[in-house]
């Protein structure tokens, strides 16, 4: 399984294994990566195990197998994360370290790059390990120079087997692009859908590209299909924005990212819907039928910022998408009909409150799926 990973600014979700991915699930031959970081191994008491390599822990990711990791990295900057070995039940999929521990006599790890590739570092996480639920637990630092790396786990059984598992990791600078008011007209909707539209024709999702928007209202609808962060400064939308189904996004994961910007409706419609990954942080979300809608293929991370006054204020409605988180950050959501409505999520997930307000709402959450919810950090909610 190829996954791919945030800029080196990001620590968000890799993409869902293929199991829960209806397109990769017919991949027509397997991936060799994924092959090579998992495999299932037999106790002599007949138990079954699965082990894998992944990164975990990470507060937004599911635990899954990872064998391959591509990351684009900023220019002068590093980038860290964590490198470990799971071990499940094969049967229950439970995590299950201390009983595969008590079968295991000692291990090592190694890095392995071409000649003239750097490699990258290892070394311990003694803070983050105790709470980890990993076997084997490091933390990996790259540079771009890390162009290809393998990082093998070798384990050494009591009873003579040996198991080898290999993630593969790569790494790259990444090109990052600013437009502003000074290189190209934005002061109407009709403006910067202009510019997106460029954007999209000339740049991948390999390319960081920010667009600093000016203080004004865009009255007119707006469609995102660029991986771009759009940050305001005063800027308000008072028409509906889409934001479609990116593509090339083969390499890096995309996103749209909208920051300290205004959604402002006028009692009707939906302010933004998300059929593909969308940041809303730090902004203001007021006056609409529905907030935030993710769908398919979408998700709406919500990082900081005011929701209220809304029908509904976010509605997740979405049963897959290429990467998606469980927390929702820092959110005052206040005077909605309903404030938080999860329709539909992705297989496994859950919603996680952190540091967020509930006051003034007809209904707090509203969750016909029973899915999971954990209330964190001094969340206010009635659920």
């Amino acid at each position: 399984m190829a996954v791919w990973l945030w800029p080196a600014a990001e620590k968000e979700p890799q993409r869902p294994n293929s199991a829960a991915d209806p397109a990769a699930a017919t991949d027509p031959a397997p991936d060799p990566y994924l092959a090579a970081c998992q495999t299932y191994y037999t106790a002599e008491d007949g138990r079954e195990y699965h082990v894998f390599t992944a990164m975990t822990p990470n507060p937004y990711d599911p635990t899954t197998p990872v064998g391959y990791c591509c990351r684009l990295i900023p220019d002068g900057s590093g980038n860290d994360f964590p490198a470990t070995v799971m071990v499940q039940d094969a049967t229950t999929q439970e995590d299950c370290p201390e009983d595969f521990a008590a079968l295991l006599d000692s291990w090592e790890v190694t890095v392995t790059a071409p000649e003239g590739v750097s490699r990258v570092k290892l070394w311990d996480a003694e803070e983050e390990t105790p709470e980890s639920p990993a076997l084997l637990y490091r933390r990996l630092r790259a540079d771009p120079t890390c162009t290809h790396n393998e990082v093998v786990w070798t384990l050494y059984m009591k009873n003579g087997d040996e198991i080898q598992l290999t993630m593969t990791v790569e790494f790259e600078e990444q090109t990052t692009l600013y437009f502003g008011q000074q290189d190209t007209p934005l002061e109407t909707a009709q403006e910067l859908q202009a510019l997106l539209d460029r954007l999209a024709e000339e740049y991948d999702a390999d390319t960081s590209i920010t667009v600093e928007l000016p203080d004004v209202t865009y009255d007119a609808p707006v469609s995102v299909g660029c991986a771009v962060t759009l940050k305001g400064s005063g800027t308000a939308f008072a028409a509906p924005v889409t934001v479609t189904p990116l593509s090339d996004t083969e390499r890096c994961h995309a996103y749209v990212r909208f920051s300290e910007v205004s959604f402002e409706g006028d009692g009707g419609g939906t302010g933004v819907t998300a059929r593909a990954p969308t940041y809303l942080e730090n902004c203001r979300v007021t006056g609409w039928d529905v907030g935030a809608l993710a769908v398919n293929g979408g998700w709406v991370y919500l990082h900081g910022g005011y929701i209220g006054g809304n029908g509904v204020g976010a509605r997740y409605d979405s049963a897959y998408s290429n990467s998606y988180t469980y927390t929702i950050r820092r959110i005052d959501f206040l005077n909605n009909t309903t404030a938080l409505e999860l329709l539909c999520l992705p297989p496994n997930s859950y919603a996680a409150l952190d540091d967020c307000r509930f006051r003034g709402n007809g209904t707090d959450v509203y969750n016909p799926g029973g899915y999971r919810i954990e209330v964190n950090n001094g969340t206010e909610v009635t659920l």
